[in-house]
């Protein structure tokens, strides 16, 4: 017998024992059985015999009782064994859409996909409790197991794992089991898809090497690179793709590899799966420096399968004892060196293995201006860890580049003079140069400057291109030099020294670095191209507020801890006006200090007319370049000016726009009224002004353009009266120079490049001609040199009449296929608006532009903008626009506006209000009185004021039907709403009228789809009020059915979180209820409360709707004590909204005190339908159909509490009722008749009972003395 043979029977021995303990988790005291003779060995004898003890004692104190998931690892047969009988649970797609787990045992599993990611907090991941109880897809974390499973699905695995989801973690063993596993788990995976979402990659191209550059830096930041957990994750599948937050794949392990290298230092060995234990301990534990984990102990668990290690979790024991089990571990099984005494942090900054092999050189020195380091410094961690990154060993013969670009004064200079610091420290480094580079004769006198330093030779010959090669080649040849490592630094490179330098910077040397800053991203590219690769190039932005205000605090000498909240407010407000720009920061600080200012005097100095003073003040012992904060700029504005002053206009044009969203399209459409020539003539009549803007907007801009100022607003001046006097307009010539550029789009184009070029604009994006963004410090320069040469007002409106060219070209705001426009417009306007108040409160074009503004917001559901914006513009006024009627437009679109908001009183005063003055001014029968009517019936019907809600409905459409025709959608339009209105009033048991309402509801539905197509918003209201219509009516899958295809088109056309999306989720979460279905109503009922809370309010009837809903799943699931709380919030709610007597009021009582019964708390109970039945006698007649459940939910609580006259009272008030409102042979009396009888035969009164059902005219009067009873006991 073979030792094989031998080895493999020893082990089958074993499954007593080991195999048991394995599965159960029970320590077996069976005897082990020896080791056959044939299969001995150095490595076998000596892991059995920590597992086969002789004794009952040595076995006690031996390894035997070691957790077993190590005693089966400690010999290759039983690793294998364990792994045969280790579970792991799998996602799999399911045809509905949603996913469910399989259980896989052993190797018999599937190809499988699986998920790398970060975990975001815990109640936002889906767990595996979620999963089984249906609560999953509530959550935020559902979206990444959904984007697993779809590209698992696309890739042909119809399996797929995520760790969040997929571990019980409740179950220890199981968690156990499940970490020794995760390295085979993701070794074994077919793909691994690592979502990114801190990396965005908005501007993806089909080929995303061409769009890398864009998301480049968000990648090596990523938070991703920073854990524990995931580095095995990155080592472990052969096959790992990126994915940006948006799901564009950003690339694989391999195409990615130098990059992951650049950020992991992880030898490219390692990344082409090079077997791990060919790399040493220190190396491995090298790779982990810098990572977290969010429990100490995983520091040592997540290295586990990087040191094929398997051993127990003993959370608790602390990150330093953990590390200590897992050196030892690491010395039994690979009989490796101590690890223990050096922990990750330990690794020094730069270290890497080639330093080594490097020399100390005595000679080192830094030619970087570090005496110009400030004392207090801008925290720049991240970006130095990317430089960091950046220069790690070139896999080529040639240095490795980084470039920093970033806006004038954001601290690229001071950055690159800290790493040059940092860079030194390393012993290994030899020597660092720092060269000019704003010309290309500073570029010359730099290389001259090198050879001086280090003596070369050629350091005097007179010609400059022989001192430039002469310099490249030293850098080249260390090995001639006698220089290992150098760091080169090209400080504030311009466009044109880029040929310059592409020529004459060294090609060869990999242990060369060269550090690049500049001011434009485009500058940055081209320098960073080399050998056939690009290298990276970040930007440097200005650092967060918080940072910020730190470092002007620690400028000044000023405690953070001393402030009042009052001067940290002054100060944060300063620190935003500044940009947060480290250069504008240090100067007002300086300035601060030198003029001995406070704070409180400082800022209100910057608030009034010293801000110009102080920006231009010069700062004689500033570190930068530039001593003022105008200064960063003044040169380029001057050449601007000389050079090309069409391409300045545009400057001045769009200082006044949102910074963050200058749109090239926005431009181009809104120049598009500038083609045809015109003349100056006449103030425009008043017939002329009620045209369409199109037809005199060109005319009135050109008016403007030549003569500076605004036909029907001659009170400018005196709105501008802070400014210094207007100079007058521009010159003709000038002037259409600048309208011939904005209306050549390669003009155009060409004036946005040289701008980005200068640094006045940063490209965000080159969807659709690009988008720009401009920060904020360029903004005010701008505008302070505007103010100081008197032509602020007349650049302004000039900006106006671009955005508003613009934006009035766009569709009707109520269409969505319009609405992207609309938000990218809105924020230029919203700027150009705060401008205006101070100086020209009552433009025109931003008059009509705010009202199409709140008409939009009021349609999007964004109800609090629009209010507040109408409430804006009826402060105002409407003598600028001298058109009487647009005040009377405004207060209706705060009715309606208001009556969303659930604030109906107020509607009703202004629907009221514009009812009023156009009947008066136009007759009771126009259409647009008709439309007031209309809206104010709505309001009613929201108030339940259903029968003069009707009245009025009736009216309309009967007018409508005169003047416009039954097929007119504003007929059709009445019809839908009278039959809402139906609907509503009908409540349950009245089958005509849901009838009636049903008819009107189909007839408004077919005239919407022959009209306007079955996936027009408007149809979609029409079928989402008829599924209502049939759930009212019991037919409850009928209108899920219904329900579904509207949720379906609402979604694509406004959006998850439209009011009017969340409508119909609340119904069907409303028809899942009514079916049983109570987890999925559950789950929608939530999303209703988070979306209603976000846009209406906590307390909106809509919001509250939904929070009754959510009541009515816990009820039926017996969850009673947060249905109550539920209820109790409606109620509340519904009280001070609407008052006691509305009927959803009423409703939430009565469903209340239902609840309190089931929970058997008669005393509320009670309490609850007495108070019901006051409140519903006062307002509804006692055949009401909510009046008969009344009695007959109050019967059934009297005989629960075993008052059983009570209870025969009010069985007797639902009987009479019932005969009165549908006499005595409707079938509904008929069964109220049974349930009395059947209550009397229970109470042995078979003779009353019979009595009652054969003579109406008894049991009139007996009902009567029943009433009079009741109304006895209850007085």
């Amino acid at each position: 017998m073979t030792a094989t043979e031998l080895y493999i029977r020893f082990a089958w021995s074993l499954q007593i024992s080991v195999v048991f303990e394995r599965l159960t988790g029970v320590a077996s005291l069976h005897r082990y059985p020896k080791i056959p003779r044939g299969c001995r060995s150095p490595e076998l004898t000596k892991a059995t015999a920590r597992i086969l003890p002789l004794t009952p004692t040595q076995h006690a104190t031996s390894y035997a009782y070691r957790p077993c998931d190590s005693i089966l690892t400690e010999i290759p047969f039983l690793k294998v064994l364990s792994n045969l009988v280790s579970t792991m649970r799998l996602l799999e797609g399911n045809n509905d859409g949603k996913f469910s787990l399989t259980e896989h045992l052993g190797d018999a599993k599937p190809k499988y996909a699986i998920l790398s990611h970060t975990w975001g907090a815990m109640t936002e991941e889906v767990t595996f409790r979620d999963l089984n109880d249906g609560t999953s897809e509530a959550k935020v974390g559902y979206d990444k197991i959904r984007f697993c499973g779809e590209q698992a699905r696309r890739d042909g695995l119809q399996y797929f794992w995520v760790d969040t989801c997929c571990i019980d973690k409740a179950n220890s063993s199981e968690l156990q089991e499940a970490i020794n596993s995760m390295f085979t788990w993701y070794r074994d995976a077919t793909k691994c898809y690592v979502y990114l979402s801190d990396v965005s990659a908005i501007d993806f191209e089909e080929n995303h090497q061409l769009s890398r550059k864009t998301w480049l830096p968000a990648f090596a930041a990523s938070r991703w690179f920073t854990r524990g957990w995931t580095l095995q994750e990155l080592i472990a599948p052969q096959t790992v793709e990126f994915f940006s937050k948006e799901r564009c794949p950003l690339g694989d392990k391999k195409s990615l590899e130098h990059v992951i290298h650049g950020i992991t230092r992880i030898p490219l060995d390692a990344l082409r799966a090079r077997p791990l234990h060919e790399f040493s301990v220190d190396e491995r534990m090298s790779w982990a420096k810098d990572r977290k984990t969010t429990r100490q102990e995983d520091a040592a668990y997540c290295l586990l399968g990087i040191f094929d290690i398997h051993m127990p979790l003993i959370y608790g024991e602390g990150r330093k004892k953990a590390l200590i089990r897992l050196q030892k571990e690491a010395q039994e099984t690979q009989n490796l060196p101590s690890v223990s005494s050096k922990d990750v942090r330990t690794v020094s900054l730069f270290a890497t293995s080639e330093n080594r092999l490097f020399k100390t050189f005595t000679s080192s020195f830094n030619d970087a201006p570090v005496d110009l380091l400030p004392i207090h410094f801008m925290e720049r961690e991240r970006e130095l860890g990317l430089v960091r990154n950046a220069h790690q060993v070139s896999e080529e013969n040639a240095p490795a580049r980084c470039a920093i670009w970033g806006i004038p004064g954001v601290g690229k200079t001071q950055l690159a003079i800290l790493y040059t610091k940092i860079f030194l420290e390393d012993a290994t480094v030899s020597a660092v140069f720092w060269m000019s580079c704003t010309n290309v004769e500073k570029l010359h006198q730099g290389f001259s400057k090198l050879l001086n330093l280090i003596d070369h030779p050629d350091q005097f010959k007179p010609e400059q291109n022989a001192r430039v090669v002469a310099a490249r080649r030293w850098l080249e040849q260390p090995e001639v030099s006698g220089i290992l490592r150098w760091l080169l630094v090209l400080d504030n490179v311009d466009i044109s020294t880029i040929d310059f330098l592409r020529e004459n910077l060294p090609r060869q040397g990999k242990h060369g670095r060269i550090l690049i800053t500049t001011r434009t991203e485009a500058v940055a590219h081209a320098v960073c191209k080399a050998s056939g690769r690009l290298q990276l190039f970040l930007e440097l932005e200005p650092p967060a507020v918080e940072n910020a205000i730190t470092f002007f605090l620690k400028s000044v000498g000023v405690s953070e801890n001393s402030m009042s909240s009052v001067s940290r407010h002054q100060v944060t407000d300063l620190i935003k006006f500044l940009g947060c720009l480290p250069f504008a920061i240090e100067h007002a600080a300086s300035f601060m200090t030198q003029s001995s200012q406070t704070i409180d005097s400082f800022t209100r100095l910057y608030r009034g007319n010293e801000k110009s003073r102080i920006l231009n003040w010069r700062s004689l012992f500033s570190a930068y370049e530039a001593k003022s904060v105008s200064g960063m700029f003044t040169s380029h504005l001057h050449d601007l000016r000389r050079s090309n002053p069409e391409v300045l206009g545009l400057l001045n044009i769009l200082v006044f726009w949102d910074p963050d969203g200058i749109e090239f399209e926005t431009i181009k459409t809104g120049a598009l009224s500038l083609h045809s020539p015109f003349e100056p003539t006449k103030e425009p009549s008043k017939s002329e002004q009620n045209r369409h803007w199109t037809q005199w907007f060109a005319l009135s801009l050109m008016r403007i353009l030549y003569f500076g100022f605004a036909f029907r607003n001659k009170n400018t001046a005196t709105d501008a009266s802070n400014l210094k006097p207007e100079k007058t307009a521009l010159p003709s010539t000038e002037m259409e120079s600048l309208i011939k550029l904005v209306s050549s789009e390669v003009q155009l184009q060409s004036a946005l490049q040289q701008l980005q070029m200068l640094s006045f604009i940063k490209r965000r994006s080159a969807h659709e001609g690009g988008e720009y963004c401009m920060h904020d410090l360029t903004q005010t320069l701008v505008q302070v040199a505007l103010e100081s040469e008197g032509t602020y007002l007349q650049w302004f409106r000039y900006s106006v009449r671009i955005v508003c060219g613009a934006f009035h070209q766009i569709e009707d705001p109520a269409l969505p296929e319009s609405w992207r426009r609309y938000e990218g417009l809105i924020s230029h306007i919203l700027s150009l608006i705060k401008y205006s108040e101070l100086v020209d409160p009552k433009n025109v074009d931003l008059l009509t532009a705010r009202t199409t503004i709140a008409a939009y917001w009021c349609n999007r559901g964004r109800y609090y903008e629009a209010r507040e914006a109408y409430q804006q513009l009826l402060r105002i006024g409407s003598n600028a626009l001298h058109d009487a009627d647009i005040e009377t437009q405004w207060k209706l679109g705060l009715a309606e506006v208001n009556w969303h908001l659930g604030k109906l009183d107020e509607s009703i005063l202004f629907y009221d209000e514009v009812r009023q003055i156009r009947e008066s001014r136009l007759g009771a029968d126009h259409p647009d009185t008709l439309h007031a009517v209309e809206k104010l019936a709505l309001v009613y019907r929201s108030q339940a004021r259903f029968a003069e809600a009707r009245s009025m409905l009736e009216h309309v459409l009967e007018s409508r039907k005169t003047s416009l025709g039954p097929d007119h959608l504003d007929t059709i339009q009445a019809i839908e709403y009278l039959a809402m209105t139906i609907n509503e009033y009908a409540e349950a048991e009245n089958a005509e009228a849901y009838a009636e309402a049903e008819s009107l509801h189909k007839q408004a539905l077919a005239h919407r789809e022959a009209q306007l197509g079955t996936g027009h918003l408007d149809t979609l209201w029409t079928a989402d009020s008829l599924a209502t219509n049939y759930r009212a009516q019991g037919r409850h899958l009928e209108a899920v059915e219904i329900y579904e295809r509207v949720l379906e088109g609402r979604k694509i056309q406004l959006g998850e979180d439209h009011p009017q999306t969340i409508w119909t989720l609340a119904n069907i979460a409303s028809a899942y209820t009514s079916l049983g279905r109570l987890n999925e109503a559950a789950v929608m009922w939530k999303q209703a409360i988070v979306f209603n809370e976000q846009r209406r309010g906590h307390n909106h009837s809509q919001t509250l709707f939904a929070v009754e809903g959510l009541a009515d799943v816990y009820h039926q699931q017996s969850r009673f004590e947060e249905a109550i709380n539920l209820y109790n919030r409606a109620l509340r709610g519904n009280e001070e909204s609407l008052g006691n007597g509305h009927p959803s009021v009423m409703r939430k009582m009565h469903k209340l005190a239902n609840l309190y019964r089931d929970q058997k708390d008669f005393i509320n109970s009670i309490a609850m339908f007495e108070r019901l039945l006051e409140r519903r006698k006062t307002r509804l007649g006692s055949g009401h159909p909510d009046m008969l459940r009344t009695y007959h939910d109050a019967a059934i609580l009297y005989t629960l509490m075993g008052k059983h006259i009570e209870a025969e009272q009010c069985y007797r008030l639902e009987l009479a009722g019932s005969i009165e409102e549908l006499g005595s042979l409707h079938p509904e009396t008929k069964k109220r008749e049974l349930k009395l009888a059947t209550f009397l035969r229970d109470q042995e009164l078979q003779a009353e009972a019979a009595e009652g059902g054969a003579q109406g005219a008894v049991a009139n009067e007996e009902v009567t003395s029943a009433q009079q009873s009741l109304n006895d006991r209850q007085e």
